[in-house]
């Protein structure tokens, strides 16, 4: 029988200090809470989470990570700017993230091409509620792409919580335009969120003159596969560097205060992206992107000893 003590602790930094290594030693917790402070590059937690197995004589000594929720990042980058924030949101679903843009930046621009989810999206942010937010019932892709077909949401699959792709077979066929093309009809964003279950790649290719001259910040999913070469390539060449985010998908200070998990230890895993001439890259505290063949499955098998399997968003 394992003999440790029922608690979780935290550490300071980055790797373990030698006061850290005899409380372990002598205490035996249960397990150990990572933060974002302690995260600083794939091979750093490597290092340390081999570290603390080792000190256990454990490969399966539990490593817990908690990540702030995806609204809380993505609000606190929009603080740093002024009150003169503009958000580009493609793929908005029903407004989750629209209504929380709406409190600190001056204008958010959602665009939302399946049907059942824009009228919802329309109704949320509607009048009074969100009197700053601007949808738009279009599809957002590549240059030559006049229309697409958006795949109807199917609620009576389990666990389909709103996902519906862009480019599917059957569905409903709606305008396609690219984020160059509004350069000259609306105010540039600050900050370009992109979740489009897999079709960033093309959204990335109709925005080469918004990062060019605008040079946003860009917050992308990038959990609906595991090679984002293509994504990292087309980022790089045009300046950017790139940092891991995940969030879990429960969330125990949810509005509701709901405290049953039903997500169990799933997240969504995104890549955030920031020009590399914006001032203070060196403070943001995410594990960075290491390359072009660098994924997000591989970002979880160094965070945990459970692997990729069991943190995906599936």
């Amino acid at each position: 029988m394992i003999n440790r003590r029922s608690f979780i602790i935290g550490i300071k930094s980055t790797k373990l200090n030698d006061l850290e290594i005899k409380f372990l030693t002598k205490y035996k917790p249960w397990g150990i809470i990572l933060f974002s402070r302690n995260l600083k590059s794939i091979n750093q937690i490597k290092k340390l989470t081999n570290h603390i197995k080792k000190i256990f004589k454990d490969k399966y000594y539990p490593i817990l990570v908690f990540v702030y929720n995806r609204p809380n990042l993505l609000s606190n980058l929009l603080r740093h700017n002024d009150v003169t924030s503009v958000v580009w949101e493609v793929g908005a679903n029903i407004g989750t993230h629209a209504m929380a843009f709406s409190k600190v930046a001056k204008q958010v621009v959602c665009w939302e091409a399946n049907p059942q989810h824009f009228a919802i999206l329309k109704m949320n942010t509607k009048g009074k509620l969100a009197p700053n937010v601007h949808c738009i019932n279009k599809a957002i892709g590549a240059p030559d792409v006049e229309t697409i077909t958006v795949e109807q949401f199917d609620d009576t699959v389990p666990g389909n919580y709103g996902a519906a792709r862009v480019g599917s077979k059957t569905g409903t066929v709606v305008e396609c335009r690219t984020l160059d093309s509004y350069l000259m009809e609306l105010s540039p964003p600050s900050l370009v969120k992109i979740d489009v279950e897999g079709h960033e790649v093309d959204v990335l290719k109709g925005a080469i003159a918004l990062m060019l001259i605008t040079k946003p910040v860009i917050y992308m999913e990038a959990g609906e596969q595991t090679d984002t070469s293509e994504h990292y390539n087309m980022l790089d060449k045009h300046g950017y560097k790139m940092w891991w985010f995940g969030c879990p998908n429960y969330n125990p200070e949810n509005f509701k205060n709901n405290t049953e998990n039903t997500w169990g230890d799933t997240h969504i895993f995104s890549i955030l992206a920031v020009h590399e001439s914006v001032a203070g890259l060196e403070n943001i505290d995410l594990p960075p992107v290491e390359g072009p063949d660098d994924s997000w499955t591989r970002f979880c098998r160094t965070i945990s000893p459970l692997g990729a399997e069991d943190f995906a968003d599936r």
